[in-house]
């Protein structure tokens, strides 16, 4: 039952994904499915004309008729295959966009959650699409349907003397008849376990493939990706690379794809010797009946044709339902992604920010790992610059992950004037900021996109906002200027920028998108000391009057701030002014400051 709602669960979201699509796959079907019947009812007629009335004006009516139904159905078959060609690859498209949109959209944790990550490698990795195999389903049951109408109608008159008993012997009782039923019947049942059984250990093997499958991948990006080629040369990491994936791939792959392939050869060998048995069952009945005159010729082409037709139609059932089993998998994936919530319970507007307060603000990114975060206690002002400072791992970059609500807390408030930020609109909430982490990222688009980080944008803004940071030059001397290509990936004018000239446009987006909180997490950790101090000098005094929080390893880049947050351990140890900070030579930050002097004296 749990499958089954889960089905029509599917059958639903699919008409909400492409509307009209199943209907595309069942009429294509139908079509499909008449087509042997065609041939198999004319013909029959046309040998009745042969050995009965032997009429050329009805021989040439049924030979005109049967061509030009076969030439309509050919038609109509081919125009449905290529419309549902299409289709389904725009199903697939958007179904790709239908996930793609939801990871863009859930809890920025979640994205470091290894059981979600898992199961989106998981959907990934299975590459087909679960609802254009449902559509195929679909089509396939559409089809079977009307084959197994078609079948009954054309073998009525049959059943009505298939179980007549015409000698003494079995063969000629009613019970042989009785006897291909029930083996129809019977293999009918077998190939639904099978196909289930053969579905449910394919699966289990494909799910051991798509570890060593993920690993490949992983590594293929990372040739494909220029950035790390200069690494995987220097250092020779060939070797590495092929020891781990190519030759996993090869062996552990080869031998799962050799056992799936096993499964489904003893699956597809096991069928035929059904089929075997059956065929064999179907020319008894139908040749013993005609041997005693039951119908003629024409009528013994019809039935053995429909007959088979018909047991093709079983085994199709059969190993439809056998094969859905290795559907729900995928299904399961898609709409746990999909589904996933976005934990925004906000439902008010973030007025003009007054004042920003941690209260006693604890937090861990496991449930049993121990607090990253400790009793953080400390209010801002609204314009104030501040330096956040601290050893590695101190929890510089969560406490800023928590202010930009990447993160809640664990125990603990965080505040914009006096109103926990969770009662604000998270969209909202998070227009106040204007972020620049150590590892952000541009895009292989033209640079004014980037910058604006949208394909609308205002252009004058996006030059005066390089024009702040220093680049305008740089730009006036690229060939297609604003619209000039990031790197190489889309465009082979892209051009490559430098280290420096990337931090440059970062706090050129930073700038353009006018937050009323800015916050740079030491973007510029590349640079030298003094060109650190220089790019945070400069920039300090394009920000004007807008908070802005400063996190750096280097003290001397920080004196120009308001105030000083030194975190040691997780907690928050000192805050004040450098002036402040400086005198207490037991404190944190004067060991930290003296620990780097010296390297500048």
């Amino acid at each position: 039952m749990k499958n089954f709602r889960l089905l029509l669960k599917s059958y639903a979201h699919l008409n909400e994904l492409q509307p009209g699509s199943l209907w595309v796959n069942i009429f294509g079907s139908i079509f499909k499915a008449l087509r042997p019947f065609i041939n198999i009812y004319f013909p029959a007629r046309i040998i009745e004309i042969l050995s009965t009335t032997k009429s050329v004006p009805g021989l040439l009516s049924f030979i005109g008729l049967s061509l030009t139904l076969n030439l309509i159905l050919s038609i109509l078959v081919n125009r449905f295959d290529e419309i549902s060609s299409t289709r389904e690859w725009q199903l697939y498209q958007i179904e790709n966009n239908r996930v793609n949109c939801s990871l863009y959209n859930v809890d920025y944790k979640m994205l470091e959650n290894a059981e979600f990550l898992a199961r989106v490698e998981k959907y990934r990795g299975y590459g087909s699409s679960p609802f254009v195999r449902i559509q195929k389903n679909v089509g396939h049951l559409a089809q079977g349907i009307v084959g197994l109408v078609s079948s009954v109608v054309l073998m009525l008159p049959f059943f009505r003397v298939m179980f007549l008993k015409t000698g003494d012997g079995f063969f000629q009782s009613p019970w042989i008849s009785v006897l291909v039923i029930l083996t129809i019947i019977i293999c009918a049942v077998v190939i639904v376990i099978i196909s289930s059984n053969v579905s449910k250990k394919c699966h289990e093997k494909e799910e051991e493939y798509l570890g060593i499958r993920r690993l490949f991948d992983f590594y293929l990006d990372l040739i494909n990706d220029y950035n790390s080629g200069k690494e995987i040369r220097l250092f020779n990491e060939q070797n590495l690379i092929l020891k781990q994936a190519t030759e996993k791939l090869l062996i552990d792959g080869k031998n799962i794809q050799n056992k799936i392939g096993s499964y489904k050869a003893i699956s597809s060998a096991t069928y035929a010797v059904m089929g075997a048995v059956i065929g064999f069952g179907i020319y008894s009945v139908i040749g013993l009946k005609a041997s005693v005159g039951l119908f003629g010729i024409d009528s013994l082409v019809k039935y053995i044709g429909s007959f088979f037709q018909l047991v093709s139609v079983v085994n199709s059932f059969g190993m439809l339902a056998g094969n859905l089993s290795s559907i729900y998998p995928r299904l399961r994936e898609y709409f746990y992604i999909t589904e996933m919530k976005n934990e925004d319970n906000g439902i008010i507007d973030v007025p003009v920010p007054q004042k920003i307060s941690f209260q006693d603000v604890c937090f861990r990114y496991n449930e049993n790992d121990p607090n990253i975060l400790k009793n953080i206690t400390i209010d801002f002002s609204v314009g104030e610059r501040i330096a956040i400072v601290g050893e590695n791992g101190s929890g510089k970059t969560t406490f800023i992950k928590l202010l930009c609500a990447l993160y809640e807390p664990n125990s603990g408030m965080i505040s914009i004037n006096d109103t926990d930020i969770r009662k604000y609109k998270r969209e909202s909430y998070r227009k106040l900021f204007s972020v620049v982490f150590q590892d952000y990222k541009f895009f292989s688009l033209p640079l004014a996109e980037n910058i604006a980080c949208s394909e609308v944008y205002n252009e004058e803004e996006v030059k005066k906002v390089l024009e702040k940071v220093g680049m305008s030059n740089r730009v006036d001397k690229m060939e297609n200027g604003m619209q000039t290509y990031l790197y190489h990936d889309c465009s082979n004018d892209g051009i490559e920028i430098s280290g420096g000239e990337s931090q440059k446009f970062a706090l050129a987006r930073a700038l353009y998108k006018d937050a009323p909180i800015v916050v740079l997490d030491e973007p510029t950790a590349a640079l030298d000391p003094f060109a650190e101090q220089e790019v945070y000098s400069n920039f300090n005094t394009l920000v004007k009057d807008k908070t802005v929080f400063y996190i750096s390893h280097r003290l001397s880049s920080c004196i120009f701030c308001d105030k000083i947050a030194v975190f040691d351990n997780g907690e928050v140890v000192q805050f004040g002014t450098h002036e402040e900070l400086i005198k207490d030579k037991k404190g944190k930050y004067y060991e930290l400051w003296m620990a780097q002097a010296q390297y500048y004296v």
